[in-house]
């Protein structure tokens, strides 16, 4: 609207007899407040006062807890949970056919088993397989229990 606003004014500059410019000018000025003024009257949940706002969460599981479980899978975010997080993080893919699936990496090397079952197509994206393919690999074969840190 404020891109219009410009050559609307010109117009309305150049029209002749002032009945045009407020058949033209009046319109568009309502619209244009109604456009401004409408944001005022929309509610918002996520706006709240700063003495009505609940604790602040001390920590979020990142991918759930990738220390205690292969990430991204539910023993992770259980393990998460268990540890007293506030909320889960992750990131989500949509397969070639559209089923959406859980991974933060731009390929499945790191997190799969892609390297034994597809070695060439292993530094595609993951949103290029089709969800039978991507349902068939081993997401927590390279987790290793070495890696387990307790958390107090």
């Amino acid at each position: 609207m404020v891109l219009l606003s410009w050559p609307v004014a010109f117009y309305l500059i150049h029209l002749e007899g002032e009945a045009l410019q407020v058949a033209v000018g009046l319109p568009f000025f309502l619209i244009l407040l109604c456009l401004y003024v409408m944001p005022f009257g929309n509610y918002s949940p996520c706006i709240q006062e700063k003495d009505k706002l609940g604790p602040k969460p001390s920590f979020f599981g990142h991918r759930g807890a990738p220390m205690l479980g292969p990430e991204n899978t539910m023993m992770s975010f259980e393990k998460a949970v268990e540890h007293g997080a506030f909320g889960l993080e992750s990131d989500v893919h949509i397969s070639y056919d559209h089923v959406p699936f859980l991974m933060h990496d731009l390929n499945l090397r790191r997190t799969t088993n892609i390297n034994e079952v597809l070695p060439n197509a292993s530094l595609r994206h993951p949103s290029l397989f089709d969800w039978d393919f991507l349902s068939t690999l081993n997401a927590g074969k390279w987790f290793s229990h070495s890696r387990v840190r307790h958390i107090p």
